[in-house]
C-alpha cells in the first residue's frame, strides 16, 4: 500500500455471514481518477422453442456490487486476478 512501510502487515477481516454474490458479467469504467468495476448477474430467460432466442432484444443485469478504487488498489487487483487466472500482466 502506497505510503506504508513494506514490513506493516495488514490483516483482512470477512465478517461471519458476509454474502457472497455470483456475477457473470462486469464493467469497468474511470470517474476521475478512480476506476469503478461494476459487478452484474445476468439471469439467462426461460424459452419455449429456439425462435423465441431470436425475439430477444436485451436482458436485465441485477448490479450486485461496486468497487470504486485508487490506481494502485486497481492495479493489485489487476495483478491479483492475472496470477489467479494464470496470465502474465505488463505495464505498458
Amino acid at each position: 500500500m502506497p505510503g506504508l512501510s513494506p514490513d506493516v502487515r495488514i490483516e483482512t477481516r470477512v465478517p461471519e455471514g458476509f454474502p457472497l454474490t455470483f456475477s457473470n458479467y462486469t464493467m469497468v469504467q474511470t470517474i476521475g481518477p478512480e476506476v469503478v468495476v461494476s459487478f452484474f448477474q445476468v439471469i439467462q430467460p426461460i424459452v419455449d422453442t429456439p425462435g423465441d432466442l431470436e425475439k430477444i432484444k436485451s436482458i436485465l443485469a441485477h448490479c450486485t456490487a461496486r468497487l470504486a478504487l485508487n490506481p494502485f488498489a486497481a492495479e493489485a487487483l489487476l495483478r491479483g486476478l492475472a496470477e489467479v487466472a494464470g496470465f502474465q500482466v505488463t505495464k505498458v
